[in-house]
């Protein structure tokens, strides 16, 4: 579904990822794990076209995305939930859903679309009304990635969802996360909740300063000295 080859990212004169190579196939959950500052966030952000890589390639499906545009990208079927939700808080519930299917023409599959993702998320089909900016933090979460969904999407890309909610939210949107992938969703997980990623994908990269220096089934990465150090408290 996506591979990520050799990619090099720079800020400016700053160069944040280094040689970096990520691969998912159809249907993975997979996650990357690292310290705040090891380029998690960049690489989402170039994978879904708001950053362009210097060297390196991005393809889709096989079909090359790192010389395409966001909403190109978006088109092809990549859905990124992006860290710090970013919702328009001054607009409803719905509006903000209505936001991510802005592609869909027809009313019939924009009806279908909005009661499937609704299923997903019964506490948002109860705030429809409801300004964005007065949900709750856990509600914000969940409409970001609702949002996302809009827009039926192949690949998910999730930054940092757990960020900030209280452990029992969390271990709702974990549960949303592996029912999503279940029904058949590749999802990219970026994490700082080492225990949580692990928990949830079934391979994982570790990053460190812009360079993947771990990687495998989840079950070798929590036995690596290097993951039980520095992310696991171990």
């Amino acid at each position: 579904m996506l591979e990520i080859d050799s990619l090099n990212v720079s800020y400016g004169r700053v160069q944040v990822l280094f040689d970096v190579s990520i691969s998912l196939g159809e249907g993975e959950l997979v996650t990357v794990i690292g310290a705040n500052g090891a380029g998690k966030t960049t690489l989402l952000l170039t994978v879904s076209g708001v950053l362009r890589p210097q060297t390196g390639t991005i393809t889709l499906a096989g079909e090359r995305i790192d010389n395409l545009r966001p909403h190109e990208i978006v088109g092809l079927g990549v859905g990124h939930v992006p860290q710090g939700k970013e919702l328009f808080p001054a607009m409803t519930v719905l509006e903000n859903l209505e936001m991510g299917a802005h592609r869909v023409k027809a009313e019939r599959e924009y009806r279908e679309r909005l009661e499937r993702v609704l299923g997903y998320f019964p506490r948002l089909s109860e705030r429809v009304r409801q300004r964005a900016g007065t949900l709750s933090g856990g509600e914000q979460q969940m409409l970001a990635i609702a949002r996302a969904l809009m827009a039926a999407p192949r690949l998910l890309l999730l930054d940092e969802p757990s960020a900030g909610l209280a452990p029992i939210i969390v271990d709702q949107l974990a549960e949303i996360i592996l029912d999503l992938n279940r029904a058949g969703l590749t999802v990219l997980l970026v994490e700082q909740n080492a225990f949580l990623a692990l928990e949830l994908a079934r391979r994982a990269y570790v990053m460190e300063s812009g360079i993947v220096v771990e990687s495998g089934e989840t079950g070798s990465v929590l036995e690596s000295d290097l993951v039980r150090r520095a992310y696991l408290g171990l």
